[in-house]
């Protein structure tokens, strides 16, 4: 008996810890309010610069480079100007405002490769003009690569 009343008391012991339904929904509610809630993520933005014009100089810059190498007859301010030429028509090429700096990074690049050709044509150093030229590469590729980064694709290595 005295089993009998123990167990009774603990029994009533325990329901008295029991939560009432209010109790729980408060809870519920209050667990809820704490949750994170889904933020909007802001979507990436879409590069307004068009290719506008960078086929047009891509094709000028494959001119470039297939003319870089003087042709056998030519006279060296004939082909001087040449590169020039070409370097000028890039330069009037109708582009997106937004590539504009990429062009002029290309523009500088070719310019430091033609004054490297013309430091070794009129008897500078080697050394001079190797620099020049590597130069005019380097600074060439970070224009082309900047249009590239723009979105714009370019069919020039």
């Amino acid at each position: 008996m005295k089993n009998l009343i123990v167990l009774l008391m603990l029994f009533f012991l325990l329901m008295g810890c029991v939560p009432s339904e209010k109790s729980i929904q408060e809870a519920i509610s209050q667990t809820q309010t704490a949750m994170p809630t889904s933020t909007a993520t802001p979507e990436p933005t879409i590069n307004s610069c068009t290719d506008l014009g960078w086929s047009d100089i891509t094709t000028y810059l494959k001119q470039f480079d297939s003319s870089y190498e003087p042709v056998a007859g030519t006279s060296i301010n004939g082909h001087i100007d040449k590169l020039e030429n070409i370097k000028s028509k890039i330069n009037d090429v109708k582009i997106d405002v937004c590539s504009e700096n990429a062009r002029q990074t290309i523009i500088e690049g070719l310019a430091n490769k033609i004054q490297g050709m013309l430091i070794a044509i009129t008897g500078g150093t080697q050394s001079d003009a190797v620099t020049a030229m590597s130069a005019g590469i380097r600074i060439l590729n970070n224009g082309v690569s900047e249009v590239k980064s723009l979105g714009i694709i370019l069919d020039y290595p």
